[in-house]
């Protein structure tokens, strides 16, 4: 009796692991979908700030407690642990140079952001690759997927409402569901909608006490519903991200001679609810979406990269706007970190006009020519401009300078194609691989450098599994 409690208690702790492990992926999008469900979305108030803050400071806490745990429990991986803990380590440096020379208010939102979900990142990072953790992984995230099916069914139900009666003011702000944006509901969703194609690609064992062939339909209706709530909230980045993610897939699956049917039908299937709801049949609940997909396709059309109709004078004002200093801080020995009064103005308010990505990468890119050494410094884009490059690449290009930002580039990258080099070979890093893949968009076009999470997640990976022997497998899943 005894063993068998601790047999259950046991499983009972592991599952709770698990679970916890796949939420940080999405943790503030979850917290925000359980506050939808008890009735807090609506709008801002005391009892929802405290909710969700107190919510991701304990994510924080159960983070660093488990960081302890493995350390202490799993000695043969503490010197390949601190290795990888180089990676967040450099950032936290990063963040004290900056603290000590940009204004306070620069700093302390993405130093909040870094803290409360890129360390945790960290945290799963190292106990994935170091403990190979990446299959229950995936089987947590294809069943928190299902937590988020209801929101999913009020979202396409207040789309199929706005789009039938036409009514102008939509309830609750759709395509916000209150003070879930857009953006907050299209990233939620876009981890499950991965997970679930990746398991249905390959096969994987039922997560449910269902027949497989079930599973795989429910899979499948799953990842259709999350991908039309996510064309229904016309966000760019995580669509052009599974658009692209879809031949990923295939084309590792026919290098490694995987079975094509279930992969080729979610790719047909994706790309025709794409192309139906945006160019042939545009419901009202989706107009925005075929608004948003249409300026990007006619940027393209006469060679430039557009993301929005942009105000003409910030485009023109490029070159005053790189003229204007980086603001510092006048009081360093004070707790405030007060900025030093802007210099002209009139260009201060230009700053405030950019909406476009072109206009963003443009700067970045002439901000680390115009400082190959030394860049602006660490979280100096966003001091300046009040806003990140939307390019994790480019920003650390105008942060670090050309030469430092390169080198940076350099090492992402060369971790990025390491990890798919190695998942050529071996099975449980393959799924992790694909799932990353499918963030490439949403990196490169909207991904800060110092504060995103999936981007530590990465990193820390990649680096925890080039620091270990690893068993070859031909069969993948």
């Amino acid at each position: 009796m005894l063993n068998r409690m601790m047999l259950e208690r046991s499983r009972l702790t592991e599952g709770i692991i698990r679970y916890a492990r796949a939420s940080v992926l999405v943790s503030g999008g979850l917290v925000n979908v359980l506050l939808f469900y008890m009735g807090l979305a609506t709008k801002q108030n005391a009892a929802r700030s405290f909710l969700y803050g107190a919510s991701l400071v304990a994510l924080l806490a159960l983070s660093a407690c488990y960081f302890l745990y493995l350390f202490w429990r799993f000695r043969e991986q503490r010197k390949a642990t601190l290795i990888v803990c180089s990676i967040p380590a450099i950032f936290l440096l990063c963040y004290i140079r900056a603290a000590w020379a940009l204004p306070t208010s620069s700093v302390m939102t993405n130093l909040r952001d870094f803290m409360i979900f890129c360390v945790p990142m960290y945290v799963f990072a190292i106990e994935t690759a170091l403990y190979s953790k990446e299959r229950s992984f995936m089987d947590a995230l294809e069943r928190l997927g299902l937590l988020v099916m209801p929101l999913c069914a009020v979202y396409l139900g207040m789309m199929t409402y706005v789009s039938v009666s036409g009514v102008k003011t939509a309830p609750m702000g759709f395509p916000n569901l209150g003070v879930m944006t857009y953006m907050d509901i299209a990233y939620t969703l876009l981890p499950f909608l991965l997970a679930n194609v990746l398991q249905l690609s390959w096969g994987a064992d039922p997560v449910w006490p269902l027949a497989k062939r079930t599973a795989n339909i429910i899979r499948f209706v799953s990842a259709l519903v999350l991908w039309l709530c996510i064309l229904t909230s016309a966000t760019r980045g995580p669509i052009f991200s599974v658009l692209l993610f879809m031949p990923i897939l295939l084309v590792y699956c026919i290098f490694h001679k995987k079975p094509l049917c279930k992969p080729l039908i979610c790719c047909v299937s994706i790309a025709a609810a794409f192309i139906l709801f945006t160019f042939v049949f545009v419901p009202a609940g989706m107009a925005s979406l075929s608004a948003r997909v249409n300026i990007v396709v006619g940027g393209v059309s006469r060679g430039t990269f557009e993301t929005s109709d942009e105000d003409p004078l910030a485009r023109a004002s490029i070159d005053d706007m790189l003229d204007l200093p980086v603001p510092k801080r006048t009081n360093r020995g004070s707790t405030d970190g007060l900025a030093a009064p802007p210099s002209r103005p009139e260009i201060q308010g230009v700053i405030d006009r950019i909406t476009s990505r072109s206009t963003l990468f443009t700067l970045a890119i002439k901000e680390s020519l115009r400082h190959p050494t030394a860049g602006l410094g660490p979280l100096g884009f966003i001091a300046k401009y009040r806003t990140y490059p939307h390019c994790f690449l480019l920003e650390a290009l105008s942060d670090l300078g050309l030469v430092f930002g390169l080198l940076m580039d350099l090492a992402i990258a060369s971790l990025f194609f390491r990890l798919a080099w190695v998942s050529k070979t071996c099975a449980r890093v393959a799924p992790v691989f694909l799932l990353l893949s499918g963030y490439i968009v949403t990196l490169l076009a909207s991904g800060s450098l110092w504060s995103s999470p999936i981007l530590m997640f990465g990193l820390c990976y990649a680096l925890g599994i080039c620091r270990q022997p690893l068993s070859v497998s031909k069969k993948v899943l």
